[in-house]
C-alpha cells in the first residue's frame, strides 16, 4: 500500500477514536514501518512559548530515557525543548527525530521518535509530522468533550499520589520509591495537570474520587 494511502486510512481512524488512551499507542504502531522502536510524547501545561513546561503523556521509551526526563523536569533549558521552541520544522537529535507541535504562536507539545531510519525520505518525514500534529488535534478535542479517567494517570503517578495522600514529603517519598526528590516534583505535577487541579490536596481528593488510589 502507497504511504498516502496507509496515512490517510490512518487519519480516518483517528477522526472516529473515542478513546484518548489508544491515539498514542495507534500512532506508535502507524511508525513502527519507518523504523521507530519508541515513542514518546510531551504536552505543554501552558501556552506561554517562553515557558512551555511539557510533561508526558505517552511514553514507551527504554526507562534510561524517561529516568533523564524525569530528572530534567523536560524545563525549557532542557537542550531538546530549547531547540524545540525556536524551530517549527522536525530535527534530528542523536538517535531520535523531535517533532515540534506548535499552534497560536506557542509550543502545544512535542513527540520524539526513537530509532528512527535515517534514510526517511521528505514525504516520510512530512507525513510523520502531519500525523503527529492530527494526534495532538484530537487528543486536544477529546481531552475538552470527555471527563477525565484514572487510567490518565501512570502507575508512578499514583504511586506518588499514594504517598502524598499518607502526609509524605516528596524527599520521604523519594526515599520509598527510590527516585530522586524532583522525580517525585515531576511525577505529582503531571497529575496535577491531568487531574485539573491547583494543589496537591486536591489532586489526593480527585485521585481518590476516581479511585485512581485507595486511601
Amino acid at each position: 500500500m502507497h504511504i498516502t494511502n496507509r496515512a490517510a486510512q490512518f487519519a480516518r481512524r483517528l477522526r472516529a477514536t473515542l478513546d484518548r488512551s489508544q491515539i498514542w499507542p495507534s500512532f506508535k504502531d502507524f511508525a513502527l514501518a519507518y523504523g521507530i522502536h519508541h515513542l514518546t510524547v510531551m504536552k505543554s501545561r501552558s501556552r506561554l512559548p517562553a515557558a512551555p513546561e511539557p510533561c508526558i503523556i505517552y511514553a514507551d521509551a527504554p526507562k534510561r530515557f524517561t529516568d533523564a526526563c524525569g530528572r530534567t523536569g523536560l524545563c525549557p533549558d532542557h537542550p531538546l525543548i530549547a531547540e524545540a521552541l525556536s524551530r517549527s520544522e522536525p530535527f534530528s537529535s542523536g538517535d531520535m527525530w523531535v517533532v515540534p507541535v506548535a499552534g497560536n504562536g506557542a509550543l502545544r507539545g512535542v513527540v520524539l521518535f526513537g530509532g528512527l531510519i535515517t534514510n526517511l525520505s521528505a514525504l516520510s518525514r512530512s507525513i510523520l509530522h502531519v500525523i503527529a500534529h492530527a494526534c495532538f488535534l484530537r487528543d486536544d478535542e477529546l481531552e475538552s468533550a470527555l471527563p477525565h479517567k484514572s487510567s490518565t494517570l501512570t502507575p508512578r503517578e499514583r504511586e506518588c499520589l499514594h504517598w502524598v495522600a499518607h502526609g509524605k514529603t516528596d524527599a520521604e517519598i523519594a526515599l520509598i520509591l527510590s527516585l530522586s526528590p524532583r522525580t517525585v516534583r515531576f511525577h505529582v505535577e503531571n497529575a496535577k495537570t491531568k487531574l485539573r487541579v491547583k494543589t496537591r490536596v486536591h489532586a489526593v481528593a480527585q485521585a481518590l474520587k476516581l479511585q485512581a488510589i485507595t486511601a
